[in-house]
């Protein structure tokens, strides 16, 4: 077990018990833990959060108090409400991926990474969609469930097709009618998934609870100038939202569906994210 993992995995289980932490130490050094079955529940996306309180940095931002947009009763009580139609959007590889099959169920590694690097990406598209149509940033999007979907798994209930970003687009028909070049733009970016297993995407797992990092997030983030350079506030910003999925993942403990060593390959992963190349995603 090299180093980094080992400390990773310090990390993981600090507080356990002794029989947990054998277990672990057992786990990191073979390198290996069979999937346990995996639990029935409720799919993906399904109640929403209270509102975050992180406030947006100013120096840095074009618009220093934007008003949280969230559409009316989209929380409370959606593993009870109907699932709304998605509307369809094209399926295409990420930018960077390193294969173009779309088939591919992804790793847990891989997914929860382009959670973070998109979620920055999204927002400088947003600068970008707002310069062209004098739509404000803090009326172009807002919290909720996703409004389109590239596809479904067609894999059964074991495979979903997970969102890298879960927001909405606050008025759609406004930007279509301004600009539908960006309008098509911006709804294929929002309807991209990952085939990942179903564990991955539970609203009451690790899938929800980043759904609500980039919720309580989205009002702050849409306040970046990506025209400027990187500073302190906009720097210090960036590491708090690396540090609050980094938690995710830090608190899991011993997880009952989940291997260990991809718990592990995520945190290292994203722990690797410099804050400059967090930045840089915006303005690539």
């Amino acid at each position: 077990m090299d180093l980094a993992t080992g400390k990773t995995l310090s990390v993981l289980f600090c507080g356990c018990s002794p029989i947990c932490f054998g277990i672990a130490v057992i786990v990191g050094v073979g390198g290996y833990v069979a999937y346990k079955t995996i639990t029935s529940g409720s799919s993906g996306q399904q109640s929403e959060s209270p509102k975050g309180t992180s406030q947006p940095s100013k120096d840095n931002t074009k618009n220093t108090s934007p008003k949280k947009t969230t559409k009316p009763s989209d929380k409370d009580g959606e593993e009870n409400q109907k699932r709304l139609k998605r509307a369809k959007t094209p399926v295409a590889p990420d930018e960077s991926s390193d294969t173009t099959d779309m088939r591919k169920v992804r790793s847990l590694m891989y997914h929860f990474k382009k959670r973070l690097t998109r979620f920055v990406r999204l927002s400088a598209m947003a600068q970008y969609i707002s310069e062209q149509t004098s739509i404000r940033r803090d009326k172009l999007l807002c919290t909720g469930k996703s409004q389109y979907q590239d596809r479904n798994s067609g894999m059964g209930q074991t495979v979903h097709a997970s969102h890298v970003v879960r927001v909405q687009i606050n008025n759609a028909e406004l930007l279509k009618s301004r600009n539908a070049e960006l309008f098509e733009m911006l709804k294929n970016f929002l309807g991209h998934t990952h085939l990942m297993p179903r564990y991955a995407n539970e609203w009451n797992g690790v899938g929800g609870r980043i759904d609500r990092i980039q919720e309580d997030f989205l009002e702050e983030i849409n306040t970046i100038d990506f025209s400027r350079p990187l500073n302190t506030q906009v720097r210090d910003m960036l590491q708090r939202l690396k540090d609050e999925f980094l938690k995710v993942f830090k608190s899991l403990g011993v997880p009952k569906n989940i291997e260990l060593m991809e718990i592990v390959e995520v945190i290292e992963t994203i722990d690797e994210i410099s804050i400059e190349e967090l930045f840089k995603k915006g303005k690539s």
